[in-house]
This record gives C-alpha cells, sequence and structure tokens, in this order.
C-alpha cells in the first residue's frame, strides 16, 4: 500500500510540475543524490539549491529511501 501510495505522489509531483512549464518544449530531468537515507528537508534544499528543482525522498521495494530531484532541463 505504501508503495503504490508513493508512486502515485510521484507522479502526481510530476504532473503538477509539468503544469507550471510555459513551454510545451520543456522536458523534465531528475537527479538522485548519492546516499542510502533520504531527510526530506535537506533533500528539498539540495535540489532547490543545484538544479531550481523539487527534492522527494522516493523508494522502492527492500530499497532504501534516496533523495530524488526532479526539475525543468535546460
Amino acid at each position: 500500500m505504501a508503495k503504490l501510495f508513493c508512486s502515485f505522489f510521484f507522479v502526481l509531483l510530476l504532473l503538477s510540475v509539468a503544469s507550471m512549464v510555459p513551454s510545451s518544449d520543456a522536458a523534465l530531468c531528475r537527479a538522485v543524490r548519492n546516499g542510502n537515507d533520504c531527510d526530506l528537508a535537506s533533500c528539498r534544499q539540495w535540489c532547490t539549491q543545484e538544479y531550481n528543482g523539487t527534492g522527494l525522498c522516493s523508494g522502492s521495494g527492500f530499497n532504501p529511501y534516496r533523495c530524488v530531484c526532479v526539475f525543468i532541463c535546460n
């Protein structure tokens, strides 16, 4: 159930970021921060500072949560 919720949340986040893009030519990229743990506050801060994007903690199955940054590609 938690895996389904995380997947739904990630898709919802991607759709909300995509809706803020003024041009249809802009593409979304993602970057994954190294490390096995994810602190949401530091993840969001890192993503904003490095990529001006949205950071979230995402994991799947038995893998630990990792910081994933979604941003507009340049």
